[in-house]
């Protein structure tokens, strides 16, 4: 009886190593995404950036942040962003109501941006347009947003 409770926890042991090992593997193929915005006009309010895979890119995204604004650059950093294809959005939110806002007829009336500059025509730009891959290690993209 005492051999078999043993050997149960060394199994468990072993089990937990090797778990261990391989969470310590995938975290370090996690890298830092650092994005660097341009043309932004004025400090006012914040800016908001999202990151997105293709199934939540026209939604809700998974990972975002929020940095004040600041007239020329800002940067926002996404630590231990796993390997994948993201896209990245950016909005600038001048009057810090925590939404873009826009026309009667969708237009927005905030600057806004996506990965590769990819274009906004009549909606938000294609996930193709603007997807970039994230291997492991670190990465830093930068693009516009336009008023």
């Amino acid at each position: 009886m005492l051999r078999r409770v043993g050997q149960q926890i060394c199994k468990s042991l072993l089990t937990l190593a090797v778990g261990g090992m391989a969470a310590a593997a995938g975290a370090a193929q996690a890298g830092s995404l650092t994005i660097e915005l341009s043309g932004v006009t004025s400090t006012a309010g914040n800016v908001f950036v999202s990151i997105c895979d293709e199934a939540r890119f026209r939604g809700q995204c998974a990972e975002g942040r929020m940095v004040q604004a600041a007239r020329g650059m800002v940067t926002v950093v996404f630590a231990d962003l796993a390997p994948g294809r993201y896209a990245a959005k950016a909005f600038h939110d001048e009057n810090d109501n925590r939404k873009l806002d826009t026309t009667a007829a969708g237009i927005p009336t905030e600057g806004i941006g996506f990965s590769n500059n990819a274009p906004a025509n009549f909606g938000p730009a294609r996930f193709g347009d603007a997807a970039f891959e994230m291997g492991a290690g670190d990465r830093k993209i930068r693009f516009r947003i336009n008023y």
